[in-house]
């Protein structure tokens, strides 16, 4: 975060953009496409799929800096992070890393739209009382 984001934005407003809710939603994007990519025939266990689903939450963002400092790439260090935990390698099959980055900031951009169009309408309503 900023100095700016940490002054100034609110609380749900720094969780869209924190490091920790980017890593949740990229692994819960791969877990979804996984489990599409299993309903078209591509075999991916409903054991492995529970795997993924039990470590999705285990971010650890040391481990991933580790990661990224040795293999000079994020996305790549993040899909290690999340395979080594699950203890498979069947994440980002037929994906590009801007397939994932794209949609992980087209989410926190609708989030954050959400969030500053709920506090307007707040504010307006504010506004209209007096």
């Amino acid at each position: 975060m900023s100095l700016i984001a940490d002054r100034y934005a609110s609380s749900q407003m720094r969780q869209v953009w924190s490091r920790e809710s980017k890593v949740l939603k990229e692994r819960e994007l791969w877990i979804t496409v996984m489990k599409a990519q299993a309903k078209l025939g591509l075999e991916i266990s409903k054991d492995v799929l529970e795997d993924y689903e039990r470590v999705k939450s285990k971010i650890d963002l040391s481990s991933i800096d580790r990661r990224e400092a040795e293999l000079k790439h994020d996305v790549k260090a993040r899909i290690e992070e999340f395979n080594a935990l699950a203890g498979h390698q069947r994440i980002h099959l037929g994906l590009t890393s801007r397939d994932v980055t794209e949609n992980i900031e087209g989410w926190q951009i609708k989030k954050s739209l959400e969030l500053t169009l709920s506090s307007s309408a707040q504010l307006l309503e504010e506004l209209a009382k007096k």
